[in-house]
């Protein structure tokens, strides 16, 4: 059984077990801000159009309708509930609650509602840019190919800085796309 962890504030904690749901939020409201796709390769890039409006399309896609909630999870390190970095950044500084989940059951609860789900482990990295011309030569396909081709630099990939979370990710798309 692997477990995830959810670290939040006690008022946080007692809605969410209240309410019995946690709640899903968006990217772009993560305190890192290059999960902002927009603002990742607006700083990066001075990308001219058609192909600026089309990763544009893409990134407000995913910063509207898709929707996160994030999780810490062992390694051979540290346990994912006793990760004293999450409890200062998420635990209300060491004062919060850490939800504790089993990943197969809380899948399996989420995959219920009718949502298209992501999910995965964060890869970290000092590279976190496809190269604009890689959208380029995609320019017919879907946002839904798109996504799903580039998921893992797009939206489960974070800079190396971050990598004392450990997290696993959920995403729920709100959209068929």
């Amino acid at each position: 059984m692997e477990k995830i962890c959810h670290y939040t504030t006690a008022n946080n904690a007692l809605k969410i077990l209240s309410s019995n749901a946690l709640k899903f939020g968006q990217i772009k409201n993560s305190n890192d801000p290059f999960e902002n796709l927009v603002k990742r390769y607006n700083l990066t890039y001075r990308i001219q159009d058609p192909l600026k409006s089309f990763m544009n399309e893409i990134f407000e896609f995913v910063n509207t309708e898709v929707s996160i909630v994030c999780f810490g999870v062992n390694d051979n390190l540290v346990l994912a509930d006793q990760n004293w970095t999450m409890w200062a950044h998420y635990g209300e500084t060491h004062s919060g609650v850490c939800l504790t989940f089993d990943l197969e059951a809380f899948l399996n609860e989420v995959q219920k509602q009718s949502y298209q789900l992501l999910s995965g482990r964060i890869n970290y990295t000092n590279s976190l840019i496809i190269p604009p011309d890689y959208f380029d030569e995609r320019m017919d396909n879907s946002l839904k190919d798109i996504l799903i081709e580039f998921q893992k630099p797009l939206l489960f990939s974070k800079h190396r800085g971050w990598s004392y979370e450990n997290e696993y990710r959920i995403m729920k798309i709100r959209k068929l796309l």
